[in-house]
């Protein structure tokens, strides 16, 4: 037979989980309901990828090279934004995003040749083997250029290692 402190502590015990479960159901707000850029993607604080630049840009056969975005042409990854320059540019990153994605999720290429994790500039970029990588600095750039096959290597291990965790970067 229980006691009654033991039926007290059952009975409080279940009206707690109900109050957990109702909780847990409420609605909540969209802002609680956003969470932050994964790790693996350079976003500022509202999920903005390369600080507004369309990713197809560097593409184009007329005038390849960074071009700002439009709000009205953006396309959402997880919980990144991307924004485009054009309803074609977004229309293609929607058809084959993997072709424009920036390598390194957008943060420094020599920075993650070296092992970190650093803010790019958009606007300081070079295309290898088909891939734009970006660079925080003209002279992170230069760096990269005079043995750009090795920072390719040390960016590819380094990357897999690192790509996960937290980024002091924004």
């Amino acid at each position: 037979m229980r006691s009654r402190s033991h039926h007290g502590k059952l009975a409080w015990t279940a009206a707690m989980g109900a109050v957990v479960a109702a909780m847990l159901a409420a609605p909540r707000p969209a802002s609680a309901l956003e969470a932050p850029s994964p790790p693996s993607v350079n976003a500022d604080a509202r999920g903005l990828a390369l600080k507004g630049y369309d990713p197809v840009a560097y593409f184009s056969p007329t005038a390849p090279g960074p071009a700002h975005g439009k709000d009205e042409f953006s396309a959402k990854v997880d919980t990144v934004v991307y924004r485009f320059s054009s309803a074609a540019n977004r229309d293609a990153f929607r058809a084959g995003r993997a072709r424009y994605l920036p390598a390194y999720g957008g943060f420094c290429a020599m920075g993650v040749a070296e092992g970190r994790k650093v803010d790019a500039d958009p606007t300081i970029w070079r295309i290898e083997e088909g891939r734009v990588y970006l660079f925080a600095s003209r002279d992170q750039q230069k760096r990269w250029l005079e043995n750009t096959n090795g920072h390719l290597v040390l960016g590819d291990r380094n990357w897999a290692r690192i790509r996960g965790l937290a980024s002091a970067s924004p």
